[in-house]
């Protein structure tokens, strides 16, 4: 069971550090804002292990979408109007960790995969943890608290 959450739980720090990183690279983020970038710039993003969406916040407080790396998923209103900066969460495809970092009128949000969670399965399609695709379905995840919680990169219990 340790293994599990330690697998899960490296993934996740080693993904919420890649964000943090990327976030605070003040020229990524003058791209980002100015809708300026080259094809590294993006097969660098495309090829992240996670999801990352810009939003432009205007003065009324309403969030406009301006950059993404992948459509698979979209975070939820739910999740954009939440308090806080991590935290997990179940979508329509799996469940995630998820990061928010605010600067001024930016919104950036990661979404890590922790598992697929497919209504139809197939080849291509499979309900799998991320980290590793044996750790299979003997284990769960759950909010109430256990032995094993899997932590943020910053000490909050995820799951």
């Amino acid at each position: 069971m340790e293994t599990v959450q330690k697998k899960i739980e490296d993934l996740v720090h080693h993904q919420e550090k890649d964000f943090e990183e990327l976030i605070t690279d003040t020229t990524f983020m003058q791209a980002l804002e100015k809708n300026r970038y080259d094809l590294h710039f993006l097969e660098n993003l495309v090829g992240k292990n996670y999801f990352l969406f810009h939003y432009h916040i205007n003065g009324i407080g309403d969030k406009k979408l301006t950059f993404w790396n992948n459509h698979s998923v979209l975070p939820s209103v739910a999740l954009l109007d939440s308090p806080g900066n991590a935290g997990f969460i179940q979508l329509p495809n799996g469940l995630y960790v998820w990061r928010k970092i605010q600067m001024s009128n930016e919104l950036s949000i990661a979404l890590m995969p922790v598992k697929w969670n497919y209504i139809v399965t197939n080849t291509y399609l499979e309900n799998s943890f991320t980290a590793d695709r044996d750790i299979g379905n003997e284990y769960g995840i759950t909010v109430t608290p256990t032995n094993s919680p899997v932590k943020s990169l910053h000490g909050s219990v995820l799951f």
